[in-house]
């Protein structure tokens, strides 16, 4: 999916262990969005399989992830295997899902896995990804070899728009931004990094360069506390908070014939 060398940043058992309040909410919230005509379903990039637990109840579902770590905690019919290049015929499912994946892939990936969601599906795709994320926001800095790199591993942003534009001969039918997250604007973000010396430090980060799980620290002096006062100003003038997620239920239009 992601090549070899982040391998190691998806098998650590910490990213499947937790699951918060609002990814469980975002699981029920996609199972209510299935269309009551849905009888089979396969979630790509299942994770641990809290999707396919859920939709499990009412459905034949399957799930498929490139991490045995986080296949080890699901319970369920589950295949080992590559997002952009899967082992199912065209058109086996009803509705294919593909939950906060594709803001993870390099190009080469992401483009294949277009191609696979849209050709695995005879009618429906549920999708969601981060809405409207701002990249600079997750930013870690590695204090080994000062790589900067996204905390998360993401790699791009979406809107409805950019979300529909990836799916030609889909309509989106229904979409929704759910969950809240802090929101942090990209001038902040570059105060918080070039003056504060500010950068997002979470337990799995891992940086892609030379594998190092160390993060700069802010040093807590008055250049630090310059940034946060100048940081803290600039958002005064939008909302504290943003939507976290923005979930879309497309429908294959017709073809003309």
């Amino acid at each position: 999916m992601t090549g070899e060398n982040a391998r190691p940043y998806y098998e650590q058992a910490s990213l499947w262990d937790h699951v918060d309040r609002e990814d469980q909410e975002r699981i029920e919230m996609m199972a209510q969005m299935v269309p009551g005509d849905v009888e089979t379903v396969a979630d790509l990039g299942c994770g641990s399989g809290l999707f396919v637990a859920e939709i499990g109840k009412t459905r034949r579902a399957v799930g498929l992830d490139w991490s045995l770590e986080a296949l080890k905690r699901f319970t369920g019919a589950a295949v080992a295997g590559d997002i952009g290049e899967t082992p199912f015929r065209d058109g086996t499912f009803d509705l294919v899902t593909c939950s906060e994946v594709l803001e993870h892939l390099p190009v080469d990936d992401f483009q294949n896995a277009i191609q696979e969601i849209t050709r695995l599906t005879k009618r429906w795709l549920l999708i969601t990804v981060p809405y409207e994320e701002v990249l600079e926001a997750g930013f870690s800095r590695c204090a080994d070899c000062g790589c900067v790199y996204h905390a998360h591993r993401h790699v791009r942003s979406f809107s409805a728009d950019t979300l529909a534009s990836l799916f030609p001969g889909f309509q989106i039918v229904r979409w929704k931004p759910f969950g809240r997250v802090e929101w942090i604007g990209r001038l902040e973000a570059g105060i918080w990094h070039t003056i504060g010396g500010h950068w997002v430090a979470t337990e799995t980060g891992r940086c892609p360069q030379c594998g190092s799980q160390k993060k700069m620290t802010p040093d807590r002096g008055p250049r630090d506390l310059l940034g946060l006062a100048l940081a803290r100003a600039i958002r005064v003038f939008h909302a504290p908070e943003k939507p976290r997620w923005l979930l879309a239920l497309l429908k294959r239009e017709p073809s003309v014939s």
